[in-house]
């Protein structure tokens, strides 16, 4: 045996104990049969191979396994037999033949044919498949035919040899049992497919599929998800009708199949429909392993109302649920558009167009498209013009054809309407053949209604959201405007709060002067204005709008109404301030239920809404508060000024007060109280029939002269009694125009007539500078200061005639209380220029301590007046030579109680009293007649106390001579703290030198 041999024979039986293998494996027979065809050919140098099965023992065969016209695997030729093999039935020829193949198959042996050995009626045909030579090996199953192997080759009498034999006999010894074990699998699959399967179930749908290839389907499935038999049978099942969105579920139960029962429980999934479109299905199945197949039959339930209806409540809901305030109304489209596409997830493309201009952020919102999907720009284009066309004014859906990018080319519209206005649209695209369901129409126009409900819900939240912040902008504005306390502060920090709150920089305060009727810029913020600027902007802007009427803050203050313009531009009341406005709003100022002034702001770009409007109402009655809060303080605060003027003229109108005096001061409390810059005051003097400057101040000395009263403004002011105002004093023609050179520029001023019961007296001239407003207040105040300086001069007038009465009545006093004095010293003899002496120390030391006029009085009459007590006493008691008997001294020391009976019940003497009556007290309580200690003892006592004991040890007494001064101020000092009050002695000790 040669080396080819022994390779041969090793190749064959390798062969066959690969086949074996797979064989008993399980593999598919089909697949083995045609590969051990491919092999075999192949080995045995063969054009064809083909394993003949008899599948009904009546010798009629059939083929088991298609021949192939080469040994590869990729070209395989089927091969239909156009013979049917039933040899039996056949002329004689082939009858003998027959017997001889019979002969050999009984001893199941192979047999070589070759073509001229067949029988001629079945030449024909073999030479038809170019058969030249054969090879037949039987297949016995016991002593039953089962089939033959057949080796054909278009060589003429080709031999096979031994070992192609061999190889054949083993082949046919191995293939009956697994051939027959496949064959009892497919009957037994059929029975389970006959026992399991109800394929005309009218309410569910049935699809059997083997190894994933599909063998059957019912009508309701065809019903169901569209097409024929022929469009799914043979096909994977899988790929063909499970919609992506359910493959991976789909294929994880495929793979835990093997650890589940064979029925499996339902799931809800997404087929695809022949048309491409999803079908929403709640599927089962029942699921067997039959040799090497698995069998599935699905059932599945067409739910997809039921899912359509849960996801458009789901949809809704979440619609709903998005309208917080914890959302913008930019978030909110987007979970708009998420809801919209959950609640159609199978639509090509889902979207929705926002076009309204009533809710917040017009400008970035208004005219907004989103979708779920990149859209082409003639695609974008369509769905706005669809949206911007007729066809949305109805408020049902509507379908409409448009551009076919990949097939798609079905729009279904849904108008989204608020009452009469269009808020926007919804959009779903499909698939070229595919037509929406008609629920999805009805669940689009429910998803508009919620919609609709989300996005009034949301523009209420933000009109909410915008008054709470309006509102603390106006808590903010309260606080900061009322800590201001001026018309120009709250005008500036008004502004500041609407640039720093609103981002609003264009904005303007105006009042109108109650005076004047004109129209004052009081603040003005623009971008780029330097404060140094500020003042020449402000004049220019008060020459631009001077008068109610002018512009549209002037028409607010002349008609008392609020304005929002859309078109400033094109408004006729409009005077451009600033280029390139656009949009203003604009407010009236009140104050006691007056239009004082108004507010206005203006941009390019901000769409000011209503609430925009309300706000800055609101805050022009806030700064009309803060500005009448101002005036009332002011006009408060002048009239205490006022007042005080008033009172201090008034206190300077005394007796002793010159005439120049008094009218000095109430031409200074004048100007003060209105805060002028000059002024003068011109009286009648009747004998020489002139008006009179009787005081005057700065620039106003060179103007104001004697005048007659009928000549120029004072002359005007005196004859007709009423005020005049001159808004530019060097230009007002009631002045003689020699006297208005003299006038500096900028200067404006109020003349009001002096008036004394009724009578005019004169002129008072108040002067300012131009920037100051003169209002009815400074007109009433001057005019109060003039009625107020005629009582005052009256007063003066009065006053001269009793000063004179006052002298004439304190000298009367005064010689009084002297005259007592002598007629107590003339009573007693040794104390008779005593008075005088004491009253001279006393107050001495009163002026060393600063004591007041109205205290040096009282201690200059109460010193005089120290002893009248003695009036009381005996004279055998008080003229007695010798000492005192102890009854007699306390009859002595009743003098000083006398003194205080005798004096009390004259008020002219009341604080002098304290003299006569405590000035024997002393330091330490040793007194009498009370017994008061320290400064108990009163001031005036405690001082002529020091000045009676030094007069006394001063001077000769029948009883004893006079000591010497230093002998005096030595017993004083050491009584320091005992008799004396040690503070007086200071001041008697820093005098005392002058005594000697």
């Amino acid at each position: 045996m040669n080396n080819n041999e022994l390779t041969k024979i090793e190749m064959g039986f390798s062969l066959i104990a690969r086949y074996s293998d797979m064989l008993c494996s399980g593999s598919n027979i089909e697949k083995v049969l045609s590969e051990i065809c491919a092999d075999l050919g192949a080995l045995t140098e063969s054009n064809r191979a083909v394993i003949y099965e008899n599948i009904n023992n009546d010798q009629s065969f059939i083929v088991h396994c298609k021949m192939r016209g080469s040994w590869s695997a990729e070209n395989t030729v089927p091969f239909e037999p156009q013979f049917p093999f039933s040899w039996m039935k056949a002329s004689t020829e082939e009858l003998a033949l027959a017997d001889r193949i019979a002969g050999f198959f009984k001893k199941r042996r192979a047999v070589q044919l070759t073509s001229n050995e067949f029988p001629h009626s079945l030449g024909s045909g073999i030479a038809a498949h170019t058969l030249k030579s054969a090879c037949l090996m039987p297949i016995f199953i016991d002593a039953s035919l089962w089939g033959e192997i057949v080796l054909t080759s278009d060589i003429p009498e080709k031999r096979w040899d031994e070992i192609d034999f061999a190889i054949l006999k083993s082949l046919a010894e191995i293939l009956p049992s697994r051939v027959i074990r496949f064959q009892k699998d497919l009957n037994n699959q059929e029975a389970w497919i006959e026992k399991e399967i109800l394929f005309e179930n009218r309410i569910a749908g049935n699809i059997l599929h083997r190894n994933d290839r599909i063998i059957r389907i019912s009508k309701t499935a065809l019903e169901l998800l569209g097409g024929t038999e022929e469009d799914y049978l043979g096909k994977n099942f899988i790929d063909t009708l499970v919609h992506p969105a359910s493959r991976e579920i789909i294929l994880a139960r495929r793979a835990n199949m093997k650890t589940q029962h064979s029925t499996l429980n339902p799931i809800e999934a997404v087929l695809q429909k022949k048309n491409g479109s999803a079908l929403d299905v709640l599927i089962t199945a029942t699921w067997q392993k039959i040799g090497n197949d698995i069998l599935i039959n699905s059932t599945f339930f067409d739910i997809s109302a039921i899912k359509s209806r849960e996801r458009l409540m789901k949809a809704v809901s979440t619609i709903a649920s998005s309208a917080t305030s914890q959302v913008s109304l930019n978030q909110v489209m987007g979970i708009l558009l998420s809801a919209i596409q959950n609640a159609f997830p199978y639509a090509e493309c889902a979207g929705y167009v926002h076009i309204t201009e009533s809710l917040d952020e017009p400008d970035t919102l208004s005219g907004k498209l989103m979708a779920s999907c990149e859209l082409e720009p003639d695609l974008e284009q369509f769905i706005w013009q669809t949206v911007q066309s007729d066809a949305c004014n109805q408020h049902s859906a509507f379908l409409m054809r448009g551009p076919s990018h990949s097939g798609i080319d079905t729009y279904l519209f849904q108008p989204v309407h608020s009452e009469n206005h269009l808020l926007g649209a919804i959009f779903l695209q499909y698939q070229r053949n595919e037509a929406p369901h008609a629920d999805e129409q009805t669940h689009l126009q429910t998803l508009a209604e919620a919609i609709v409900n989300a996005v009034q819900k949301i523009f209420l939240i933000q009109q909410n959201e915008s008054r709470y912040k309006n509102l603390a902008v106006l808590y903010k504005a309260s606080i900061r405007l009322g800590k201001l306390h001026s018309l120009t502060e709250i005008a500036r920090e008004a502004l500041q709060i609407l640039e720093q709150e609103k981002g609003w920089t264009h904005s303007v305060i105006r009042i109108k002067d109650e005076v004047s009727k004109r129209l004052v810029t009081l603040s003005y913020c623009a971008p780029g204005i330097q404060s140094s600027e500020e003042q020449k902007v402000l004049e220019w802007l008060n020459t631009k709008i001077s008068k109610p009427g002018d512009g549209l803050t002037g028409w607010v203050i002349e008609h008392g109404e609020s304005v929002l313009c859309q078109d400033l531009p094109h408004d006729p009341r409009y005077l451009e301030t600033d280029i390139n406005m656009r949009y203003g709003i604009y407010a009236p100022i009140h104050a006691e239920g007056i239009t004082k002034g108004s507010i206005g702001v203006e941009s390019e770009s901000i769409n000011f809404s209503q609430a925009d409007l309300e706000l800055l109402c609101s805050l022009g009655d806030l700064i009309g508060m803060a500005l009448n809060a101002i005036r009332t303080m002011e006009l408060l605060s002048c009239r205490v000024r006022w007042l005080e003027q008033l009172y201090q003229a008034g206190n300077a109108v005394t007796i002793e007060a010159s005439e120049d005096m008094i009218y000095e001061q109430l031409l200074d409390g004048a100007m003060d109280a209105l805060s002028a810059e000059t002024g003068a005051m011109m009286l009648f003097n009747a004998e020489k029939n002139l008006l009179i400057p009787v005081a005057k101040r700065g620039w106003l000395k060179d103007v104001v002269d004697p005048i007659a009263p009928d000549k120029s403004l004072s002359g005007l002011v005196f004859s007709s009694g009423r005020s005049h105002i001159s808004w530019e004093l060097n230009q007002d023609p009631a002045i003689l125009s020699h006297i208005r050179k003299n006038i500096p520029d900028d200067k404006r001023g109020v003349s009001v007539p002096i008036l004394a019961e009724s009578t005019v007296i004169g002129v008072f001239h108040l002067a300012f500078s131009t920037d100051v407003h003169i209002n009815k207040e400074i007109i009433a105040v001057a005019e109060l200061f003039a009625s107020f300086a005629g009582m005052v001069i009256k007063r003066a007038e009065l006053n001269i005639e009793l000063l004179n009465a006052n002298n004439a009545l304190r000298d009367a006093y005064d010689a009084t209380l002297e005259g007592w004095s002598r007629a107590i010293g003339l009573r007693d003899d040794e104390t008779a220029s005593h008075g005088e002496r004491v009253t001279s120390l006393a107050v001495a030391i009163g002026k060393q301590m600063d004591l007041s006029p109205e205290m040096m009085e009282a201690l200059r009459r109460g010193a005089l007046l120290h002893d009248i007590g003695k009036i009381g006493i005996p004279d055998r008691i008080l003229l007695k030579q010798g000492a005192l008997s102890d009854d007699e001294r306390a009859i002595m020391q009743t003098h000083p109680v006398l003194a205080y009976q005798l004096l009390k019940p004259i008020t002219f003497l009341k604080e002098a009293v304290t003299i006569p009556y405590c000035h024997h007290e002393r330091w330490d309580g040793s007194g009498y007649p009370q017994g008061l200690r320290g400064e108990a003892v009163p001031l005036l006592a405690r001082i002529f106390a020091i000045a009676d004991v030094y007069d006394a040890m001063t001077s000769d007494r029948p009883y004893r001579k006079a000591l010497s001064h230093d002998e005096a101020v030595a017993y004083i000092m050491s009584n320091s703290g005992k008799h004396f009050d040690p503070k007086v002695i200071r001041a008697f000790l820093a005098l005392s030198r002058s005594l000697r």
